[in-house]
């Protein structure tokens, strides 16, 4: 092997290890401290190497364009590149990725209590509406009677860290009133950063780069229904453009 060869390998080597360390760095999937960690287990992961959507809202893939009541959003809101998904809005319109499939019979993901967490970067201003929720299977099935539950994980309201439980009876709503967290002065949330939730039984906790932000109670509704997974990008302002970048989302399944 010539001289130039063996150099060629050993700095492509180096370049190599040092991309593994800067993609491992961010794959922190340890539990929050307060968490006793063999009471959960890894259940569900994504960390974006490949985006799986669906193309039509059919076959077995990790995510689905769109909600059953809403058309698909354009592609071009979509965006996929070493590793980091970003989703984008554009007038009125908001990139939106689910874990059911909005097709009837579709393939569907759906969970129960658990850890759930993802990295996220986000567009820092008032302006920025982005959501990484649950929201009920039975409803989006039409098998709920009309009551249902939805756990908002993390949305940014008015600059604030929301985290909200929804108790829905024919469209009308009862919601946690300590939903709204002001976040230490300084925060950069177009950074990365780690937002979690616990769901256990009727109770949830909210985490922000795993520390504890607080904490509600949940009705009954939530404790029998499977909730599948949203996340979207969305803006209060449509001739503001905002993006949600995600690195990866974890799912923690809860081992009573």
């Amino acid at each position: 092997m010539s001289r130039t060869v063996a150099l060629t390998l050993a700095v492509l080597a180096s370049w190599a290890a040092l991309a593994s360390q800067i993609r491992a760095e961010p794959l922190d999937l340890g539990l929050p401290r307060e968490l006793d960690p063999s009471k959960f287990e890894l259940f569900w992961f994504d960390d974006f190497d490949k985006f799986d959507l669906s193309a039509d809202g059919f076959g077995r893939h990790k995510w689905f364009n769109g909600l059953w009541y809403s058309k698909p959003a354009p592609l071009d809101l979509f965006s996929h590149s070493d590793g980091i998904l970003r989703l984008a809005t554009r007038a009125n319109k908001g990139a939106l990725i689910s874990t059911l499939s909005p097709k009837v019979g579709g393939h569907e993901t759906a969970f129960s209590y658990g850890y759930f967490e993802a990295r996220l970067a986000l567009s820092a201003n008032a302006a920025n509406w982005p959501a990484f929720w649950l929201f009920s299977r039975d409803h989006a099935r039409g098998t709920d009677g009309n009551h249902w539950c939805e756990i908002d994980i993390f949305e940014l309201f008015a600059s604030k860290f929301a985290g909200t439980v929804h108790e829905w009876i024919d469209f009308k709503n009862k919601q946690n009133r300590n939903n709204l967290v002001t976040l230490p002065q300084g925060t950069d949330l177009s950074q990365w950063h780690t937002y979690g939730m616990t769901w256990e039984p009727g109770k949830v906790t909210w985490y922000f780069d795993k520390k504890e932000l607080m904490s509600a109670a949940t009705p009954k509704i939530c404790d029998s229904q499977e909730l599948f997974l949203i996340l979207n990008a969305n803006t209060h302002d449509p001739a503001v453009e905002q993006f949600l970048s995600v690195d990866w989302i974890a799912v923690f399944r809860w081992k009573p």
